[in-house]
């Protein structure tokens, strides 16, 4: 049996004689209250007799368009006609298909999302390198900016990142391990041992190969600031097949050849070096003789010139 509640608003009757139910009783929304039995026939009975059929046995064509009968056998009031109920329909699967739409964009672009590149857009040859060195027994690991450079021999570290893993080193003149163009020179203060490893360091166009392993290496510390936190010159690029293309899947016999260096071309590069640094040299010893002998004639002519006045009185 419905549950009914009476409506404030007055009835009406339509062109065809019949009470419009839906102003004269709506479904209650909320918990019902108590109602004597007796009332609630009377008003049972009384919309039987008006309507001429069984509330609990309506019809969509026995009631006004503007309401309409549940799955319930309820009569709900709705003063928007068929079409609008549709389209307020359609308006909420859009919102809720729009809401899925948000929800799984979020989630794809979230997946999307990778760990920054290790690679440098403006320099390829620039990568970031976990370093480990051993201090008081202890293994101590640290991430840092590294530069591979092929017209380099040696691997070098600055001292600020070596500080990093506790390393104190004394202050020098150190040792001149290389030749820098410009005739210039880098002393290195110390020598560290320690391991490295690339950390997914694949390029877009894949010119360095890390394997998934650490490789010992030995590091000249600079006695000044540096650029980058370490150097990797090209013995241990060339040592440790860095340039080469050997995909997982390759055979032995089908890898490309191991990168090489014409070592007497790069020992006559050092001694056409050595040569411009000495004959640099020469030219800077020779401008302070020079200077010095300009020095000690413009102190000597004064006092020259006060002993012959001297002399003459």
């Amino acid at each position: 049996m419905p549950r009914l509640s009476m409506h404030p608003y007055p009835s009406r009757l339509e062109k065809h004689g019949r009470v419009s139910l839906c102003l004269q009783f709506i479904v209650s929304s909320g918990p019902p209250s108590p109602i004597p039995q007796q009332d609630l026939d009377d008003k049972i009975e009384v919309v039987r007799t008006i309507t001429n059929h069984p509330t609990n046995k309506a019809t969509q064509d026995s009631i006004p368009k503007t309401c309409r009968v549940n799955s319930s056998n309820l009569i709900t009031y709705d003063p928007r006609p068929p079409s609008k109920r549709k389209a307020k329909r359609k308006h909420r699967w859009k919102d809720v298909w729009k809401g899925v739409y948000l929800y799984v964009k979020s989630r794809y672009c979230n997946l999307r999302k990778k760990e920054p590149s290790d690679g440098d857009d403006d320099d390829d040859w620039v990568r970031t390198i976990s370093v480990a060195f051993v201090v008081d027994g202890e293994e101590i690991l640290r991430h840092g900016r590294a530069k591979f450079d092929t017209g380099n021999p040696k691997n070098l570290i600055s001292p600020a990142f070596a500080a990093k893993f506790g390393f104190v080193f004394e202050s020098g003149d150190g040792d001149a391990v290389l030749e820098l163009p410009g005739n210039g020179r880098y002393i290195s203060i110390a020598k560290v041992v320690g391991r490295w490893t690339g950390r997914q360091n694949a390029s877009r166009d894949r010119r360095f190969f890390f394997d998934p392993r650490f490789m010992d290496a030995e590091f000249e510390v600079s006695n000044r600031t540096e650029r980058f936190d370490v150097v990797i010159g090209y013995e241990t690029i060339a040592k440790e097949k860095l340039i080469i293309w050997s995909p997982n899947a390759a055979f032995t016999g089908f890898r490309t050849k191991p990168a090489t260096f014409d070592k007497n071309e790069i020992e006559r590069a050092a001694e056409k070096q050595k040569k411009n640094i000495q004959e640099n040299d020469a030219r800077k010893k020779a401008l302070q003789e020079r200077k010095s002998k300009l020095s000690s004639s413009r102190d000597d002519g004064p006092n020259d010139g006060l002993a012959a006045a001297t002399q003459k009185a």
